[in-house]
């Protein structure tokens, strides 16, 4: 029972997160935890059905039904792909409630730290990539990039938003 009253609050901050208007720039940054995650691979040629369904593969395994999964999807992104206004990522994800006790092929962890953000409609490919390239110009690109999808839209998911987190 305290496990639903946690997964019920984490939903609670998670999805009503993006309804705040803390956000007056159009970056922002926010301290992450380490997070787990239940990862497989996306390819160029992948549609997103196709990402879908090996993540869904990859979940129904048999070493895996057991496990918590939270209703938190993202994608591992390329920086230089995202800087120049496309959608290519490399990876897809589901989140877990806790880190697994065992080792599987498919878990990775999201490392904890500070994360450089914004927020945008990732699959339609409408970001200012113009402010993007301003800010990291002079600067290293992020050591990772990741796109969290927040379903807004119970209708047209392309039209989903998602918060962009870049790892600083």
């Amino acid at each position: 029972m305290q496990d639903l009253v946690k997964d019920m609050e984490w939903y609670i901050s998670r999805f009503t997160y993006m309804d705040e208007d803390n956000t007056k720039e159009a970056f922002y940054t926010t301290w992450q935890e380490e997070r787990h995650v239940l990862e497989v691979p996306c390819y160029e040629s992948d549609a997103l059905s196709d990402m879908e369904i090996r993540l869904a593969a990859a979940k129904g395994m048999t070493q895996y039904k057991d496990l918590p999964f939270r209703r938190q999807y993202g994608y591992k992104l390329q920086f230089d792909a995202l800087a120049a206004g496309r959608f290519q990522p490399y990876s897809y994800f589901l989140h877990m409630r806790k880190k697994p006790d065992f080792q599987a092929e498919h878990f990775r962890v999201l490392p904890a730290g500070e994360y450089l953000c914004f927020r945008t409609r990732l699959l339609l490919e409408s970001w200012d990539t113009r402010l993007l390239n301003e800010r990291f110009r002079l600067a290293a690109p992020p050591r990772l990039v990741i796109a969290l999808e927040f379903e807004d839209n119970l209708v047209d998911w392309s039209d989903a938003m998602y918060e962009i987190q870049m790892l600083l």
